[in-house]
């Protein structure tokens, strides 16, 4: 996911590419979730024994691509912005490859829901969406990206009428992640989630 990956890193990443792969071609169906869930745990798992960050980092982005749970999603969160964090230790410029990835699992859902049409499918797909949104707010460098991304939460809250949700979502990752951006960020959808739960839309910028 990087510009330059070593050999290693290289087979690495070819290796979790054939995880997620055989877990997305599986047969939809009630084995094929259990799949999807076992396959997204033990990825999971794995990331508590391991002190590499761009390994840890590999393996959350795997667990999101194998499973788009919501409550997956949103456990990768804070473990991904400490990996990220440490990998920044060692001068890595931008985190544009978790943007990336982050931008490419927003798409898939939806066209995830452009397939289902209205529906409880499509409402958990939008959690998953608010989260994806939140760890690539938290995460981004850029001002304007991080702005963006608290945008496209906002409407997607306003559209599926997620306001506890997305404040359940706000309390859990306040306590779980350690980021100087994150506390302005919970703080401005917070005053949104209060003030317009039971009037319009306004657009979020970060203060």
């Amino acid at each position: 996911m990087q510009a330059a990956l070593t050999p290693a890193q290289n087979q690495r990443q070819k290796n979790f590419h054939k995880i997620e792969k055989f877990v997305s071609d599986a047969q939809p169906g009630e084995a094929s979730e259990g799949l999807k869930l076992q396959a997204a745990s033990k990825l999971l798992s794995l990331t508590q024994h391991l002190s590499d960050p761009q390994t840890v980092i590999d393996l959350l982005l795997s667990v999101s691509a194998c499973d788009n749970d919501p409550d997956m999603i949103e456990k990768v969160i804070p473990t991904l912005c400490k990996a990220i964090k440490i990998r920044d230790q060692f001068g890595n410029a931008s985190n544009q490859d978790v943007i990336g990835f982050l931008d490419w699992a927003i798409e898939q859902i939806e066209s995830i829901k452009v397939v289902n049409g209205p529906g409880a499918n499509v409402r958990e797909a939008s959690r998953s969406e608010i989260r994806l949104y939140l760890a690539r707010a938290v995460i981004a460098k850029n001002k304007d990206l991080r702005n963006d991304s608290l945008t496209h939460l906002e409407k997607i809250v306003a559209s599926e009428d997620l306001y506890d949700d997305a404040r359940l979502l706000l309390d859990g990752i306040g306590r779980t992640t350690q980021n100087p951006n994150l506390p302005g960020m919970v703080e401005t959808v917070s005053s949104y989630l209060t003030r317009e739960k039971n009037r319009g839309t306004a657009k979020i910028t970060q203060r």
